[in-house]
């Protein structure tokens, strides 16, 4: 992808935004890896085109990146001009005769892959019987490499950008794992990259290799209920799990067609079994006398969820409020929103979201009364925390997200937004919230609600009881890999806060 830009086989495998709100960033991909600005970095020669054989590439330290075959032109016909090599001369005019990477009509795309190759085998060839032209190539890189201009005219031409990392935070236009830019989400609802990405684990299952799967990070699917659907149709058999975080009142979809959660909701509720009800006034107490921290949990929540949102996943909010803009165009009552005032909507809305996400199928026009009621909440929350906004943006971003107001950019927006309300809780409460309220911290736990102090017995068999009759063959977990510290900790914790 990074090779062909939009014209590759693959670019529809991956979420990218090829129309980007940033007119310099169209059917490029930002890579923010660089260590400084990039014009210090280019011109502190830590950028070098390097060539193997008849492939170019630019490196970065231990990063290599694809030259575009139709942006070799200009590098191969300067080494044809000084080997004096009429073959190499026309290698370079028909590399950069090679269709744009822009073009995607399926003609031009096939006539970009089979020309490249086949001028790629050319190359080979003509570099292993003409030595000369090796070494007018070669000199020729060398001489871009120490010219920063000649180097940024061809860095200029490829299908991605070299950037510093920190503008990841506001331009990145891709959907990432979480704020991790080197992990770029897949577009996972279509079926031939479902297909392409499960085929060698749907085989181990076929071959009984394997006798279950479990699904980590569900929630950051487009639809999960129909990736789930999709890979129970495959594997008929298997016993399948999801990564799941549920909020203690949250229940478990029951159209999912799998056994159950990883158990984070069971940990939780056998660690509050633990916990001496009578030791939270006390605990309280020292703990706002000894740091001076007066905000509940819910509002300290809210203000990191905030914090994450503007910093970490600001990219995303940007991407979110640029296709809600385009949306506001087209109802006259909300036409007039600037798009710095419609950001600060949604970082509000989301931040007050209850549950990691909802579950509505826009494309479906399905939505349950679970889902209504998280959104009705969030609504409320975030009318009552910002009177400055006023309160008919809210509620007509309520309407869009539960399918009041739809049409074909409201869809994707209920589509889009229900995959970043997971990372804004993961990172701004597992990640965030639960390192600065340290009140308890054996409560600190994924999938915990550290302002709850225990749960009585007889809560603990009522959920057993519920979870043997819905889900008998969920997984049970007393730890995971995200467990923030183990069971033994957990339980010498638990000792100490019970009161004198």
């Amino acid at each position: 992808m990074l090779e062909n830009g939009p014209s590759s086989h693959f670019a529809s495998y991956f979420d990218v935004e090829w129309e980007p709100p940033e007119a310099r960033l169209r059917n490029t991909v930002l890579i923010p890896i660089l260590r400084d600005q990039y014009g210090r970095v280019l011109e502190a020669g830590e950028l070098q085109i390097v060539r193997h054989g008849a492939e170019f590439n630019v490196r970065y330290e231990d990063n290599t990146y694809p030259i575009s075959p139709s942006s070799l032109g200009p590098v191969l016909g300067r080494a044809a001009r000084q080997a004096n090599s009429d073959a190499l001369a026309f290698l370079a005019d028909a590399f950069s005769e090679l269709p744009r990477p822009t073009a995607t009509d399926r003609a031009s795309v096939r006539r970009r892959h089979r020309d490249k190759a086949v001028l790629r085998e050319q190359l080979r060839r003509l570099l292993e019987d003409d030595p000369f032209v090796a070494t007018a190539i070669d000199q020729t890189i060398g001489e871009m490499n120490g010219d920063p201009d000649s180097l940024h005219a061809l860095l200029d031409l490829q299908n991605y950008r070299l950037a510093w990392w920190r503008s990841a935070d506001r331009d990145l236009g891709y959907r990432r794992f979480f704020d991790i830019d080197t992990l770029i989400g897949l577009r996972m609802e279509d079926e031939q990259v479902f297909q392409d990405t499960h085929s060698r684990v749907l085989e181990w299952v076929r071959e009984g290799g394997i006798d279950g799967l479990r699904i980590d990070h569900l929630d950051g699917l487009r639809d999960p209920l129909e990736y789930l659907e999709r890979l129970r149709a495959a594997a008929p058999n298997a016993w399948i799990v999801a990564e799941k975080i549920l909020d203690a009142e949250e229940t478990l979809p029951e159209s999912w067609p799998i056994a159950g959660t990883t158990g984070y909701d069971f940990l939780n509720r056998v660690t509050g079994l633990f916990v001496d009800p009578d030791g939270e006034v006390p605990l309280t107490d020292f703990y706002r006398d000894f740091t001076g921290e007066t905000r509940d949990y819910a509002a300290l929540v809210r203000d990191k969820k905030i914090l994450v949102l503007r910093e970490m996943l600001g990219s995303d909010v940007i991407r979110l409020t640029a296709l809600l803009l385009r949306i506001c165009e087209r109802h006259r009552r909300h036409r007039d929103y600037s798009r710095h005032q419609l950001a600060d909507a949604l970082r509000e809305l989301i931040a007050w979201f209850p549950v990691y996400r909802t579950y509505i199928q826009p494309y479906a026009n399905r939505l349950s009364e679970s889902d209504r009621r998280y959104v009705d909440i969030a609504t409320a929350d975030a009318i009552r925390e910002r009177p400055d906004i006023e309160a008919t943006l809210f509620e007509f971003l309520r309407d869009l997200i539960t399918l009041r107001v739809t049409g074909d950019l409201e869809k994707e927006f209920v589509a889009r937004l229900q995959q970043l309300t997971g990372p804004a809780m993961a990172k701004g409460v597992e990640d965030t919230v639960f390192y600065n309220y340290n009140r308890f911290i054996a409560l600190n736990e994924v999938g915990g609600h550290p302002s709850r102090f225990g749960i009585s017995l007889h809560h603990f068999h009522e959920k057993a009881r519920e979870m043997q009759q819905r889900w008998p063959l969920t997984m049970l977990a007393t730890a995971t890999h995200d467990s923030k510290r183990g069971e033994d900790m957990r339980a010498r914790l638990f000792v100490t806060c019970r009161p004198l």
